[in-house]
């Protein structure tokens, strides 16, 4: 219950709020004289059967007397007590003075007049329905006739009164009373006059959070549990205020500002925490309140700075998940780069950092910047190993034709391993270096198959020729001779035999005479083998050579 109705100063005098000055100083006659031969005096407006005794002293109907001496304060106080204005109001009352409120109630409802509105919102106010009591007296303020005769029953015209100086002043009482959030709420659902109230409300909303700021702010900027602190409690204190003045303001520049100082401060409390903790869960706090202040941030500025913040503690979040995995990369790649360049190694480094690298693309997303230096880098190296090995072999092989199944089987090894390189994710620059790399290699490759197949193909011939120029030598086959002569034991057969085996065997041209002789005389014997004048003439060239070789041989 109000204390204003309890101890109004109209209750305290014996009277209602529309007594005569007459009834009033007679009241206060009747008061001193009981007092002086100490007895006690009621009446019937002190309705003790609803509000319960009351008690009387020469002070309390002094300053009873004192209060309603201004009109203003008069009118402040009627508005918190009953008027009897009606016959209806005085038989109304007299229910109340017997304790029967539900049917005083009921009286006071049959006609919406301003003394029945002003009862009931007294009695709505006992009960402790408040938004009863301020649609009574809403609906009062808003009938310009019953303000005008309300004033005139409680002061005539010594009350130059507006009724919007009625609704403030009701306002004002009940603020004391209860909070602003209900009292607007309440207003609000009877369509009453909000801006008064409304003011008043955020005018102590904005007090409240600049209050809260300044005691956050006086706090060490060097001491990091007490800064957490100071941010945990002006988040904790000013968030239903905040919460308010952003439902009732939030298109104001007035909540932008307050909003903007709040967010601020918030911050500052978060750096400084950060800036001086040893926590270990020192980002996540300084995330707690930096991500908070953000949120409520308004200004472009503002709400930058924050981010900002908010971007730099996301970031050392991210690094602590993946610290461990970070570093275990790092330090393969430090390794790699004392290695000596082969092959296995190249691929021993992409086998060994792909789960760590999983991990970091898991914390981090695939398309994070941090994540992608780190996979490129991986790929980086096991590729310019891969190029290191291949140029080496490559160089061998220029110079020792021997060396090019070593080099073709390297390719092969060179590109597998490209085709595991390729999996890792990787920045678009490496991802067309290893695409051409792979192409070159492919190429090398297709290159160095055709020249292997080229010299073995040499080889074989080679050693078919050996083999045939040892079997002629061994048999003494002379395809051309024999044809020429009839006979393969033929005296001349012989000699042209020997002038093979000590003269032409003996130098490198003249086996390779030898070796084209037998690929290719067997073939000219079987064409030639019928022609007889051909047959005469290379037999006579025969004689003449034969007869040369028998004479410088002798």
């Amino acid at each position: 219950m109000l204390k204003l109705i309890e101890a109004n100063p109209f209750r305290t005098l014996g009277v209602y709020s529309n007594a005569s000055l007459k009834e009033i100083t007679a009241n206060k006659t009747k008061l001193a004289a009981y007092s002086k031969v100490g007895k006690v005096i009621t009446f019937p407006s002190d309705l003790q059967q609803l509000l319960g005794a009351i008690s009387r002293t020469g002070d309390s109907i002094l300053n009873a007397e004192h209060e309603l001496t201004l009109p203003i304060n008069k009118a402040k106080y009627a508005l918190f007590w009953f008027i009897n204005a009606t016959p209806i109001d005085k038989m109304a009352l007299v229910y109340l003075q017997n304790g029967d409120v539900n049917k005083a109630m009921e009286l006071f409802g049959k006609k919406a007049t301003y003394s029945a509105l002003i009862n009931l919102s007294v009695l709505h106010l006992i009960n402790n329905n408040l938004g009863a009591a301020i649609g009574c007296v809403s609906f009062f303020v808003k009938d310009s006739d019953a303000v005008n005769a309300f004033i005139m029953a409680i002061g005539g015209n010594t009350m130059p009164i507006s009724a919007s100086d009625l609704w403030k002043m009701y306002m004002d009482v009940l603020l004391t009373n209860w909070k602003p959030k209900a009292i607007l709420d309440a207003v609000q659902a009877c369509a009453g006059d909000t801006i008064y109230i409304k003011d008043k409300v955020l005018s102590e909303y904005m007090q409240k959070i600049r209050s809260e700021i300044a005691v956050a702010k006086k706090v060490n900027s060097q001491d990091a549990i007490a800064s957490y602190a100071a941010g945990k409690n002006l988040i904790s204190k000013t968030r239903i205020p905040f919460a308010a003045l952003k439902r009732l303001m939030s298109a104001n520049l007035q909540y932008q500002v307050i909003a903007d100082e709040l967010a601020e401060q918030i911050l500052q409390c978060g750096i400084n925490y950060f800036n001086n903790s040893n926590d270990s869960d020192d980002v996540d706090k300084a995330l707690e309140l930096q991500e908070y202040a953000l949120n409520i941030a308004v200004s472009k500025l503002v709400k930058d700075r924050c981010k900002k913040n908010v971007d730099i503690l996301n970031k050392r979040k991210e690094q602590e998940k993946i610290g461990a995995d970070v570093e275990y990369v790092a330090n393969e790649l430090r390794r790699f780069k004392d290695k000596y360049a082969t092959i296995s190694a190249a691929s021993e480094l992409v086998s060994n950092c792909r789960p760590h690298l999983q991990v970091i693309a898991n914390n981090l997303g695939k398309d994070n910047e941090l994540y992608l230096q780190i996979s490129t880098a991986v790929a980086n190296n096991a590729l310019g190993m891969l190029v290191s090995v291949i140029n080496r072999e490559q160089n061998s092989a220029s110079q020792n034709i021997s060396a090019l199944e070593s080099l073709k089987d390297s390719v092969d090894r060179a590109m597998s391993v490209m085709l595991t390189i390729g999996t890792l994710d990787m920045s678009s620059a490496e991802r067309a270096r290893l695409a051409t790399n792979k192409q070159t290699l492919s190429e090398m490759r297709d290159q160095i198959s055709a020249a292997v197949n080229k010299i073995n193909s040499l080889k074989r011939q080679l050693e078919n020729y050996s083999s045939q120029a040892s079997s002629s030598s061994s048999s003494s086959g002379c395809y051309i001779a024999t044809m020429v002569y009839g006979d393969y034991d033929h005296p001349q057969v012989l000699v042209l035999r020997d002038f093979r085996d000590q003269i032409l065997q003996k130098h490198r041209l003249g086996r390779a005479f030898i070796r084209f002789y037998y690929r290719y005389s067997p073939t000219w014997v079987e064409h030639m083998k019928d022609k007889k004048r051909i047959n005469k003439i290379i037999r006579s060239l025969l004689d003449k050579f034969i007869k040369i070789y028998n004479n410088e041989k002798n």
